[in-house]
């Protein structure tokens, strides 16, 4: 095992810290060319490296496969090239007046930022598609240009303003994070929802205003509901069946939910096939412990490491640390180099640690002396010699039990030593983070819920309506909860993000299921006002849903786990959000008319 330290100040230089990792893989790979051994790497720096070079290989592969699958799907939909500009105009005009906002407030790109590209094409795709579809649909009722899109903005802008308000709530609560890549992409894509609502209305009614009134369309390929008959009358005969399947299947998935667990382990945030995990996991299964806190003791006066007492102090401390947390590998501090220098040049002692606070300094000084030009005991202990720096190196563990080691030690040295430790180190951060990964996720459901039911009470003004709005989009969330709960997958960072994006998100298609539905049910009856719904606003529903599914599913081939958890929560979420939207919805208002 080779150990290499960066300096302090060269290791807090995130590209300088880059730069050595990637040269430390070069030389490396030819090293094994050369001799025919194998090597790995780990080690915080090289999780730090890490988390920079996957986003930034994210992006290499991410950005343009986004571009490659929506063009090919958007033209195998339309099979125009109308069909295909009308999107991709307001995905680059949102885009890239998003990219400039970033880059004018300063923000780097981050693993989470590394992914805008992909959001604002699921989301401004999501407008523009809905006002499109329904041009499409008045043309083909045998409307000329102008006067279907007078009508498609008519029955649109207002649920279309609408869904990019709860878009924006969505991604705005998690601005409110205190993990910063997580606020610096919820600031991103709520202007970017804005600004996707803005450019639907005035560039696509542009584009369609330079056609001629008798331009010629083809209906939609893949999925064509516009004729669609009988539909509201078998949600109306199988109403009561319908209801009591969702329900006992939102109930036993959700027993799922009380087996959740939260994880932030840095480890675990790459695939096993990236370099630094790979190297993690060899390190644990054949040295030590790759996962490494760093103790911060503090003697409580000056040179107060030195003392005999407070050395045996940490000796004891190491020893029941090992017996009551069996993921303790290896540990190390001052007291090593002192116990060493003990044993060589005092071997007959009847201690392993002097008992003379002179002979302790004494052995310091002599070690220190036979150090290289330029190294010191400084990585070990203050200049005032007051605080302790004590390494331990740990097996990968979820964090919530990495937070019960953190706080075992801190009562350990506050009640059972006249001492005080604080736990730090970068794997530290990742356990401290666990709680505003918790609170991310609490704070972004709860918020988005708020926001958005106050705004559909006020716009409907209809109470007894308003819990069938939220079942819909409550219920998706759950059951992905209760299915990670039943399958053991943790909730991380991606996670987190998913719940907002999801609300915020997956009410689209309601706000649009109710806006046809009030507009019909004024002059149609239930079972053809739910048949216009699906002629109208089924197509886009639909195929918003796979362009979102399809767009998000791309997340799933990055090498950062919470990208990949992402993916699959928010796939999963909004197709099974359509599927209430479809089926559920339609029959609790079937049986709520029947009361």
């Amino acid at each position: 095992m080779i150990a290499i330290s960066l300096s302090e100040k060269i290791g807090s230089d995130e590209s300088v810290n880059i730069a050595v990792f990637n040269k430390l893989q070069e030389l490396l790979k030819e090293e094994t060319k050369r001799s025919g051994y194998k090597f790995y790497l780990s080690g915080i720096p090289a999780v730090t490296a890490s988390l920079v070079t996957v986003s930034q290989n994210d992006a290499m592969v991410l950005m343009p496969l986004a571009v490659v699958v929506v063009v090919l799907f958007l033209f195998l939909i339309f099979r125009s090239v109308l069909g295909v500009l009308i999107p991709s105009v307001v995905i680059v005009f949102t885009f890239l007046t998003v990219l400039s906002i970033q880059i004018l407030l300063g923000y780097k790109l981050n693993n989470f930022t590394v992914n805008i590209p992909s959001f604002i094409t699921a989301i401004a795709i999501a407008d523009a598609m809905h006002l499109y579809l329904a041009w499409i649909y008045y043309k083909l009722g045998g409307k000329k240009t102008k006067e279907a899109l007078t009508e498609a903005l008519r029955s649109n802008i207002t649920p279309m303003a609408l869904t990019s308000f709860t878009t924006a709530v969505g991604f705005a609560t998690l601005g409110l994070s205190a993990i910063e890549p997580i606020a610096t992409l919820g600031i991103a894509i709520t202007s970017g929802a804005v600004l996707a609502f803005i450019l639907t209305i005035t560039i696509v009614p542009a584009i369609l205003l330079t056609l001629g009134g008798n331009y010629k369309i083809t209906p939609v390929k893949i999925i064509n509901l516009t004729h669609i008959k009988g539909y509201g009358a078998f949600i109306k005969r199988n109403d009561k069946k319908i209801v009591v399947t969702f329900f006992v299947l939102i109930v036993l998935v959700s027993l799922g939910i009380f087996n959740l667990k939260v994880d932030s382990n840095s480890i675990k945030y790459f695939t096993k096939d990236t370099v630094v995990r790979s190297g993690a996991d060899f390190v644990e299964k054949n040295l030590t412990g790759s996962m490494r806190y760093e103790i911060i003791v503090d003697s409580q006066k000056r040179e107060g490491v030195k003392n005999p007492k407070f050395l045996e102090s940490i000796a004891a401390f190491e020893n029941v640390l090992k017996k009551h947390f069996d993921n303790v590998r290896f540990t190390t501090s001052l007291k090593d180099i002192v116990v060493r220098m003990q044993k060589v040049l005092n071997p007959d002692a009847n201690s392993s640690l002097p008992q003379d606070k002179n002979l302790v300094a004494q052995y310091l000084l002599l070690y220190s002396m036979s150090l290289p030009q330029g190294m010191e005991l400084n990585d070990k202990m203050d200049t005032q010699e007051r605080y302790l720096r004590l390494t331990i190196n740990t097996n990968i563990v979820d964090t919530s039990k990495d937070l019960v080691m953190i706080q075992w030690i801190k009562n350990y040295f506050n009640i059972k030593t006249p001492y005080s430790a604080d736990v730090q180190g970068q794997t530290g951060i990742f356990a401290y983070m666990q709680s505003s990964v918790t609170d991310t996720l609490i704070v972004s459901i709860s918020m988005t819920l708020l926001i958005v039911t106050l705004s559909m009470l006020l716009i409907f003004k209809n109470l007894k309506m308003l819990w069938l709005f939220l079942i819909p989009n409550i219920a998706p969330i759950i059951i992905v909860g209760g299915v990670m709960g039943l399958l053991g997958i943790s909730v991380d960072i991606g996670i987190a993000i998913s719940a907002a994006v999801i609300l915020g998100i997956a009410v689209d298609d309601t706000i649009h299921f109710f806006s046809k539905y009030y507009e019909s049910i004024k002059v149609r009856g239930f079972e053809e006002s739910i048949d216009y719904i699906i002629n109208h606003s089924g197509n886009a529903m639909i195929l918003t849903t796979l362009i979102l599914s399809l767009t998000f599913a791309l997340f799933g081939v990055s090498s950062f786990v919470p990208n990949v958890n992402f993916a699959i929560v928010t796939v999963s979420a909004l197709n099974i959000a359509l599927l209430f939207d479809l089926v559920l919805l339609p029959s609790l208002l079937s049986l709520l008319l029947k009361e």
